[in-house]
């Protein structure tokens, strides 16, 4: 197993243990930082109004929402995966009998965003240590990987990308700034787009690289707890 997953795998089994903690069903009010057409401190720009176009969420497998990923270039991937305590997470979602989870507070440092398709293939945002994703619409850029693992130390928010098949024995990371786009963030629903160039960032180590390849893609998940 190597480190992507290692992480990925973490991720979910941390939002699978807020389970047990959100058995009254009630949610989080939305945060009282920022708002439609003001700036999230950093990298983040909050736009005035903007939406998911229309029909670009394939037909939800759940009542819980989906996240559809396509990859295309060197390595050629698309899946659509569902809602859940699974594939999303986010602090001011859990109740707040819940406290902490496995030591981590459950506010805004706390955000989980994950679409997980078949076998190894997944793709999971998460913020860097001790940033704050407020409830809000907003761009995140998302930095190129600063480390063999594909992963950034840069920027608010970070990735970590996992493939089925032969592209899964290598590590993968953005070749340049992509963006996820936060179109609708509230106490029922998180979606957005994003769309993050990516390459084989173990190439020079190896000395041979798997190629480069384009994410894309869209979500719209709902409050699970």
């Amino acid at each position: 197993m190597n480190r992507h997953t290692t992480l990925a795998s973490a991720g979910a089994a941390l939002l699978l243990a807020l389970t047990a903690c959100s058995s009254d069903g009630h949610k989080a009010q939305p945060s009282s930082s920022g708002g439609a057409g003001t700036t999230v401190p950093g990298e983040a720009t909050v736009p005035g109004e903007s939406t998911v176009p229309a029909g670009t969420i394939p037909p939800g497998l759940t009542e819980m929402g989906s996240c559809h990923v396509k990859v295309e270039g060197d390595v050629t991937a698309e899946w659509t995966s569902p809602g859940g305590m699974s594939a999303v997470g986010y602090g001011p979602w859990t109740p707040p009998s819940a406290g902490t989870i496995a030591g981590l507070p459950m506010d805004e440092t706390f955000f989980i965003l994950n679409c997980v398709g078949e076998g190894t293939n997944s793709l999971n945002f998460m913020p860097n240590t001790g940033i704050g994703i407020p409830m809000q619409p907003a761009t995140y850029v998302i930095q190129p990987a600063s480390n063999a693992f594909g992963t950034s130390e840069d920027g608010q928010i970070t990735i970590i990308v996992g493939f089925d098949g032969p592209a899964g024995t290598t590590n993968w990371g953005p070749s340049e700034p992509g963006e996820l786009v936060i179109t609708a963030f509230d106490a029922d629903h998180i979606a957005g787009t994003f769309r993050i160039p990516i390459t084989d960032v173990l190439a020079t180590l190896t000395g041979a690289s798997m190629g480069n390849a384009v994410i894309t893609g869209e979500f719209d998940y709902q409050n699970p707890n």
